[in-house]
């Protein structure tokens, strides 16, 4: 019913914008009767602000808020992640389906690099 009312009101100011003699009256009309709901409501208390919110929206507040915290939530970052331990045999089938590289200092196709690589280490102790 509140909700009625306001949309009314709302309705009639956007109806009688473009005609200020008529939203004039209008004021009129709407000082009148608040006066008059002044006069006849001097003894009853106003409604407090709960009170009018449990009337607009026709929701009673409840006087305990039930809430679930969440469980296992991490706001920043991966965190430590649980990982699975990989076997000897498990890690020696990872490295074969991993494609080896050439190495630049020697040539082959082994799993070191340039920087890394054997013949490196003998070539600068032999110098």
């Amino acid at each position: 019913m509140i909700r009625d009312i306001y949309y009314s009101v709302d309705y009639c100011v956007d109806r009688l914008v473009s005609d200020m003699e008529k939203l004039k009256l209008y004021r009129e009309k709407l000082r009148e009767m608040t006066q008059e709901v002044d006069e006849d409501t001097r003894s009853v208390q106003p409604m407090t602000n709960r009170g009018f919110i449990e009337t607009v929206f026709g929701v009673e507040k409840r006087d305990e808020v039930k809430v679930k915290i969440p469980e296992g939530i991490r706001n920043k970052g991966s965190g430590p992640v649980k990982k699975m331990m990989i076997g000897e045999k498990e890690m020696a089938i990872l490295k074969a389906k991993k494609g080896s590289r050439k190495c630049g200092r020697c040539g082959e196709y082994v799993d070191h690099n340039a920087r890394t690589c054997k013949k490196k280490a003998n070539d600068s102790a032999s110098k």
